[in-house]
């Protein structure tokens, strides 16, 4: 910037004496003068303020590299975050990809295929896949309102825990794919962008939780599900049991 303002004057003084010829002298000497001027007062006064800015600034740089984030320590760190994912990140997947799938039938391959692929969009064809593999619901004349009742909730509380469970394998991919993009960017990530990362983490944590909300919600209809069948055959046990004693009653007092 110095050099630049040195040519500047020099460009000035130049023009000064082409259109000045009579006073060039004068115009040189003041120049001269007042290049000193600025001179001095940049190596006094502005100059100790840069020298103190200078000294303030690179003080804040060794008290965040040694004291705020330490350089080591951010090292080590990164170089651990680093090693635990080359350790144990191709295991996980591994494991997350081993094939599960076991039924030979063309109908049931095709209902576990859509149970297991995680996918929302493939919810509208589960209870169509399910109909194919479990029988319907008896028609009106082939059993009783009773029966066709139980059988049709227990259908209904199946599906819509197969739709719930294909729900959260997709979120359960988002949450593998965000927590994958953590891992990378907490082995690369710059100091004080830590809070950052937490925040990102913490919010996906949260993701999460509502899902495991919603299975366990699931698994609780389940669970009432069962029980009312429960009840339903113990009360049928008992009118069985009463229908009997009637028809002894009257073989008895014939």
């Amino acid at each position: 910037m110095t050099r630049v303002f040195r040519v500047s004057v020099i460009v000035a003084i130049l023009l000064a004496g082409l259109a000045w010829p009579n006073h060039a002298n004068a115009a040189v000497a003041d120049v001269l003068v007042l290049l000193k001027t600025i001179t001095s007062t940049l190596r006094s006064d502005i100059g100790l303020v840069l020298g103190t800015m200078r000294t303030t600034k690179a003080a804040v740089n060794r008290l965040e590299q040694v004291v705020v984030w330490p350089r080591e320590v951010i090292n080590q760190a990164r170089g651990m975050a680093a090693s635990l994912r080359a350790q144990y990140s191709g295991l996980a997947h591994r494991i997350y990809r081993l094939p599960l799938n076991s039924a030979t039938l063309p109908a049931p391959v095709e209902l576990e295929s859509i149970i297991r692929g995680g996918q929302v969009r493939d919810l509208a064809q589960i209870s169509l896949k399910y109909s194919q593999v479990y029988p319907s619901v008896p028609a009106a004349g082939s059993a009783r309102a009773s029966d066709r009742n139980v059988i049709d909730a227990a259908d209904a509380t199946a599906v819509a825990s197969l739709k719930a469970a294909v729900a959260a394998d997709q979120s359960n991919q988002s949450t593998l794919s965000v927590a994958d993009v953590l891992e990378r960017q907490s082995a690369a990530t710059a100091p004080g962008a830590a809070p950052l990362l937490l925040a990102q983490a913490q919010a996906t944590e949260l993701e999460n939780q509502a899902v495991l909300h919603r299975l366990l919600a699931t698994e609780l209809r389940e669970e009432a599900a069962r029980l009312a069948h429960q009840n339903t055959l113990r009360k049928r046990h008992v009118e069985a049991n009463g229908s009997l004693r009637i028809q002894l009653q009257q073989v008895l007092t014939r």
